[in-house]
């Protein structure tokens, strides 16, 4: 199976040309989020393809066949694999967080679903949530949420803050001993980290 693996040329230092490829379960919310971070003449190509899977492995296989396309190694790019908890048991998020590691490609992982990323902005809790209920905490400070709609500029004056309170509940859940890719790390986001690394190659 496809690796992202290390070019046979020199390593370019310069950050340009370099293709970061996003793979999303969701056909909505998390394209429309990752999408504000395409901008032109940057030198930094951001790729989120449609995908109608939301399977976690058969989501990870389609990311390996679109790297491949792409032509993606650790030298010229990255591949980001977003997904949510939904249905999924633990061992099923066991082994995709296993062939990620092992094809050197980073999962992005949130439960109960991304939206808790938006949550993240405005508030920090350790208590779980069902998706109706975060989709009615949500509302209290977004009160016009919808999937189909983008928030990435209202939700950007508090972005720092979102980081903050994931790194919190990353803490949190380690001092719990809960696995952050399983169903017991309810509520949190690795969404942080793909939004750092973004955000250290583009200026928005």
């Amino acid at each position: 199976m496809a690796r992202i693996t290390e070019s046979p040329r020199r390593r370019n230092t310069r950050k340009v040309g370099i293709t970061v490829l996003i793979i999303c379960e969701g056909e909505k919310t998390e394209r429309i989020y990752f999408g504000n971070y395409k901008k032109r003449g940057t030198g930094i190509k951001v790729e989120i393809p449609n995908s109608s899977n939301t399977d976690p492995i058969n989501l990870l296989r389609y990311a390996e066949m679109k790297a491949d396309d792409l032509g993606i190694n650790k030298d010229n790019g990255s591949v980001w694999l977003v997904f949510d908890c939904d249905a999924n048991k633990n061992r099923n998020l066991a082994r995709v967080k296993k062939e990620a590691d092992e094809r050197n490609i980073q999962i992005i992982y949130s439960n109960p679903s991304f939206e808790i990323w938006y949550l993240l902005h405005y508030v920090y809790s350790t208590a779980s949530l069902t998706n109706p209920q975060l989709e009615t905490e949500l509302k209290k400070y977004i009160p016009n949420y919808s999937k189909s709609k983008c928030f990435f500029q209202k939700l950007k004056q508090n972005q720092q803050n979102a980081i903050a309170n994931a790194k919190r509940l990353q803490k949190y859940h380690s001092q719990q001993g809960n696995n952050l890719i399983s169903r017991e790390s309810n509520p949190f986001s690795l969404a942080f980290i793909l939004i750092n690394y973004l955000n250290n190659l583009i200026q928005i």
